[in-house]
């Protein structure tokens, strides 16, 4: 689980991650940076503060538990990131963060966090 300070701002790659960071930076949110845009345009995720002329960052306004790891996720809904295959009839506890490449068959409930490339079968 990610830690983070119980406010603060974040960068986007602090967000989706980035692979190609040394060292990488693993993402919160597991969705390519077009995703993100579009969602804070509708308002699924929040609008980025202005620190200057060239730099944006994001509010973390999300509840930490004692030890700093994010513990309420459940009024952003479901995040799923690219490439990921969702079978009919899927069921997600709010939530839950489904990585990149993975594949979840029909009719199956989803409650935990899938890490990329995961398959539920």
């Amino acid at each position: 689980m990610h830690k983070f300070p119980e406010t603060g701002f974040l960068r986007l790659p602090q967000i989706i991650g980035n692979p190609n960071a040394v060292p990488p930076i693993p993402p919160v949110i597991p969705v390519c940076k077009s995703t993100w845009w579009a969602g804070v345009k509708s308002g699924r995720f929040p609008q980025p503060v202005k620190l200057g002329p060239h730099t944006t960052a994001d509010e973390e306004q999300a509840k930490v538990d004692a030890d700093g790891e994010i513990k309420d996720l459940e009024s952003v809904g479901v995040m799923i990131g690219e490439n990921t295959v969702i079978g009919a009839n899927v069921s997600f506890r709010g939530g839950v963060i489904v990585g990149t490449s993975c594949k979840v068959d029909p009719g199956k409930t989803i409650s935990k966090n899938l890490p990329n490339c995961s398959t539920v079968m």
